[in-house]
């Protein structure tokens, strides 16, 4: 019989690097996006490449965090798709461990992983926001991108 926590560290390390590269994936494609929308904005201003540049990272950072969500499913979805096509669940199942204990390996990584993107992340993008709006405030010329409370509340 093997052991049960070395079958949990293994999907447990494996998650981790499917969600490290889904993330990392699309960071680069919201950088690219982003940076072309941003050199667009900022053509009829006289500054150079390094003002885009900056602006879509700020801005990256916020959209790769409402994004995560998606970032886990996708990453839930590459884990099990490997499982499967490897025959490493089949394997997993017949030393012992249960379908259900093989879900709720990633189901707690993704919980915790959650809590410390809210807990730890959610002040420095909130800080990442308000920078990225006040610098698109000083090139703007109707104030396009002020906040404001509306009897929508929007």
């Amino acid at each position: 019989m093997i052991n049960s926590s070395i079958i949990n560290k293994y999907i447990a390390k494996d998650f981790l690097k499917i969600i490290l590269n889904t993330s990392l994936i699309f960071f680069c494609l919201t950088i690219i996006l982003n940076l072309f929308e941003e050199i667009n904005y900022f053509k009829d201003h006289d500054v150079g490449i390094l003002v885009p540049t900056f602006m879509a990272f700020l801005r990256v950072a916020g959209l790769t965090y409402n994004l995560f969500p998606f970032i886990i499913l996708i990453s839930t979805v590459f884990l099990f798709t490997k499982l499967i096509h490897s025959d490493e669940l089949t394997a997993i199942r017949s030393a012992g461990i249960s379908n259900f204990k093989i879900i709720l390996i990633p189901s707690f990584l993704a919980l915790w992983i959650g809590i410390l993107i809210i807990v730890v992340l959610s002040p420095v993008l909130s800080a990442f926001t308000e920078k990225y709006y006040n610098i698109k405030n000083e090139y703007t010329k109707n104030s396009d991108y002020l906040a404001a409370i509306t009897v929508n509340e929007i």
